[in-house]
């Protein structure tokens, strides 16, 4: 909620005062960071953070968890670590139209259109996702970020 409200000093109150922190409860953090566009991920240590929540989901076998992964390979992308974003989407065996459409939109945020396309191409030939209107947003914002549109 102070996420939401652009308040990440409070969350991070907050989430210090926590009890007990599961998955969901860094997953949520994270993204509330990666969401808030008015403090860079360096300024908060995101990109460490992601990183341990990220070693955090293999030591608990979460790494193969689709919403997990989401919310990682966004992370990751929007910090500047597109390799980190691909690293992630590989370790996931069971692929919906969610992470495909995070891992396109994460090729958008680096400018590479024509990844992405290339990359559609290939969740065309190898996968049985459904695409939907997100995935094709993401799709149409990568190529338009890499001036392809």
């Amino acid at each position: 909620m102070y996420m939401n409200c652009c308040s990440p000093d409070d969350a991070f109150e907050v989430f210090d005062k926590m009890p007990e922190r599961d998955p969901f409860c860094y997953s949520a953090l994270m993204h509330g960071c990666v969401q808030n566009g008015k403090v860079s991920c360096l300024e908060l240590g995101v990109l460490q953070q992601t990183s341990c929540i990220h070693g955090f989901a293999i030591r608990a076998g979460l790494d193969n968890n689709v919403f997990f992964g989401a919310s990682l390979v966004e992370s990751y992308a929007k910090c500047g670590t597109l390799d980190g974003s691909i690293a992630v989407f590989a370790g996931i065996s069971d692929r919906d139209v969610v992470i495909w459409s995070s891992m396109l939109a994460a090729y958008g945020y680096h400018g590479n259109g024509k990844e992405a396309l290339e990359f559609f191409h290939q969740m065309i030939k190898h996968s049985s996702v459904r695409q939907n209107d997100v995935l094709f947003l993401s799709l149409l914002s990568a190529c338009s970020h890499a001036g392809l549109v």
